[in-house]
C-alpha cells in the first residue's frame, strides 16, 4: 500500500536492460530510416549501418534493414549540404526512426542559433498529471540524466496564511483598520514593558505575555530584550547600526514604509528565545490592529537561540519585509492567498541587504525581470501571479518551469541560454541532487515551491518514473549530458 501524505511526491525508477530479456525472445530484427531536414523535408543522405566491423550502405530518405541480428549498431548519415550525423542504435525489436539533419552554415548568426537550438533541445519541459509515467529511451553507458520534479500547485491553505487573509478582508471590509495612537508611544532605556506572545514565540513555560526592558534605540528601532535573557548591549548597538544603516533603507526604498501604527516612527525589535529553535524570527499580523490580544505596535520577533549575528540580521530583514508586504497587501485591498510569495521575497529581502545569497525563485523573477516586477506584485491589488502573468507575457506554471530548467541547467552544463540562466550571478548553493543507480524507490516530501532533482546514470537502459503525488499537476525537466 502507497502511502500518501500532503505534497508528497512518490517516485518509483525501475531500469529496464535492453541487453536482458528481449535479446532472447528477439534474435533478429528490422529498422525503418527516414532521412529529414529541420524543417521536415526529405533528404537524400548517404547511409552507414555497421556492427562488429561489418556494414550496410543505403541512400535516403527512406531505408529499410530487415533480419538484422539484434545488438547495438553504428549509424553515420552524410550529405554534402548538411552536417554529417553519427548515432548509436539499439536494435533489438522492429523499430522506426527518423534521422533529422542541420544544413551546413557559415553564418556567425546561424552558429549561435544553432547552439542555442541544440541547448533547448537537451532539455525538456512538461507538465504532467498525478498517475502519468515519465520514460527516458536509451540512457546510454556514458550518458547522464537530470530530472526535477515539482508540485505546480502554488496556493496553499495553512494557519498564518488564514490569519493575514481574515485580517485583511476585514481591513477591505472596513471591519478594522491599522489606525494610530493620537500620541506617540516614546521608551526610555531599561524602561520596562509587557508583551503579548503568539504561539510560535512561547518558551516552554506556555505563558502568553512577558515582561522586557527597552536596551536599545535607533532613528528607525526599538529593541526590547526579555528580562530572561542575559544579553551584551554590544550586540544590541550593532543591530541597531545594521537596522538603521542597512535593513530600513534597503527595504524602505523598494516596498515602502511600515504602517507606523504607534506614531513613533520606529518599527519594534523583541528579542526573546523561542520554544521552537530552528525558528529564527515571526511577524505576527495582529500586532499592527487594535484587537483583542494584539501588542498593537509595528513589532516583529527575533529568537536568540537561532544562531549569530548574521543570522540575526537575515532574520530582522526578512520579518521586517513580512510586515512591510502585509501592510502593501492591505493597503492594495488585495485578497488573495499568497503568503507562499510572501516568503519568497522575504528571502530576497536577505538578499538585497546582503545577508545570504540563497533566494533562488525570487531571485530569477528579480534577475529576468526586474526589480520593477517584485514591487509591482507586492504593491498590486491583484493576485500576484496574474500581476506576473501580465508583465512577463507568460503563464506563470511556464515561468516557474524555466526557474527549475535554470537550476537544473546549473547542475549539469551551464548554457548561454538566458532564459535557462540567472543572468548575473552564478550560484554559490546548487540544489542537492539524488544519485541514483540501478532500481530505486522513495518518498520524496516537497515543500511548497521546490523541487526535487534527481540525477540517473545511464546503463544502456530505457528509464520509467512512476508519480503518484495529491498535487493535481507537477511540472518536469528532463536533461541529457554525456558523463564527464
Amino acid at each position: 500500500m502507497v502511502k500518501k501524505y500532503t505534497f508528497l511526491i512518490i517516485i518509483l525508477i525501475s531500469t529496464l536492460l535492453l541487453s536482458g530479456c528481449k535479446e532472447e525472445d528477439i534474435d533478429f530484427a528490422g529498422l525503418n530510416l527516414s532521412i529529414v531536414g529541420e524543417d521536415g523535408e526529405d533528404v537524400t543522405g548517404e547511409i552507414l549501418f555497421s556492427k562488429d566491423g561489418e556494414s550496410i550502405e543505403d541512400t535516403g530518405p527512406r531505408a529499410e534493414f530487415n533480419q538484422l541480428p539484434t545488438g547495438s549498431y553504428e549509424l553515420k548519415v552524410e550529405h554534402k549540404d548538411y552536417e554529417s550525423i553519427y548515432k548509436t542504435i539499439d536494435l533489438y525489436e522492429e523499430t522506426t526512426k527518423t534521422i533529422t539533419l542541420e544544413r551546413k552554415n557559415n553564418d556567425e548568426e546561424y552558429t549561435e542559433k544553432k547552439k542555442e537550438k541544440t541547448e533547448q533541445e537537451s532539455i525538456k519541459q512538461d507538465i504532467i498529471s498525478v498517475g502519468d509515467t515519465i520514460e527516458i529511451e536509451e540512457l546510454k553507458q556514458d550518458q547522464k540524466a537530470i530530472i526535477a520534479l515539482a508540485p505546480l500547485d502554488f496556493i496553499k491553505d495553512n494557519k498564518l496564511d488564514k490569519t493575514a487573509q481574515d485580517l485583511t478582508t476585514k481591513m477591505i471590509d472596513k471591519e478594522i483598520g491599522f489606525g494610530r495612537l493620537v500620541t506617540a508611544k516614546e521608551y526610555e532605556f531599561k524602561e520596562e514593558k509587557e508583551f503579548f506572545v503568539p504561539e510560535l514565540v512561547k518558551m516552554s513555560d506556555d505563558k502568553n505575555t512577558l515582561q522586557a526592558n527597552m536596551v536599545g534605540r535607533g532613528k528607525n528601532i526599538y529593541v526590547f530584550s526579555d528580562n530572561r535573557m542575559d544579553l551584551s548591549l554590544a550586540k544590541v548597538d550593532k543591530l541597531v547600526a545594521e537596522f538603521d544603516n542597512n535593513i530600513y533603507p534597503s527595504l524602505t526604498e523598494l516596498f515602502g514604509n511600515p504602517p507606523d501604527v504607534d506614531n513613533n516612527q520606529r518599527v519594534m525589535v523583541l528579542l526573546t528565545e523561542f520554544d521552537k529553535q530552528l525558528t529564527s524570527g515571526f511577524f505576527n499580523p495582529e500586532d499592527v490592529h487594535n484587537i483583542e490580544g494584539s501588542n498593537y505596535h509595528d513589532l516583529v520577533y527575533l529568537n536568540l537561540a537561532a544562531g549569530d549575528e548574521n543570522n540575526l540580521y537575515a532574520a530582522l530583514a526578512r520579518q521586517f519585509q513580512h510586515l512591510l508586504f502585509h501592510k502593501n497587501k492591505v493597503e492594495a485591498e488585495r485578497r488573495t492567498k499568497d503568503c507562499w510569495l510572501d516568503t519568497e521575497v522575504a528571502k530576497l529581502a536577505e538578499k538585497i541587504t546582503g545577508y545570504s545569497e540563497y533566494s533562488l525563485f525570487i531571485s530569477y523573477l528579480k534577475d529576468y525581470y526586474g526589480i520593477e516586477l517584485i514591487q509591482e506584485f507586492v504593491k498590486s491589488s491583484q493576485p500576484p501571479i496574474e500581476v506576473i502573468k501580465e508583465f512577463s507575457g507568460l503563464d506563470f506554471k511556464q515561468i516557474y518551469l524555466n526557474w527549475i530548467t535554470a537550476n537544473v541547467s546549473n547542475l549539469g552544463s551551464k548554457t548561454d541560454n538566458p532564459i535557462y540562466n540567472y543572468k548575473p550571478f552564478d550560484l554559490d548553493s546548487k540544489p542537492v541532487m539524488i544519485e541514483v543507480d540501478g532500481d530505486y524507490q522513495k518518498d520524496l516530501a516537497i515543500k511548497d515551491g521546490g523541487a526535487e532533482y534527481i540525477k540517473l546514470q545511464g546503463q544502456k537502459s530505457d528509464i520509467q518514473l512512476s508519480i503518484d503525488s495529491q498535487s493535481d499537476k507537477l511540472g518536469i525537466v528532463k536533461m541529457i549530458k554525456d558523463k564527464e
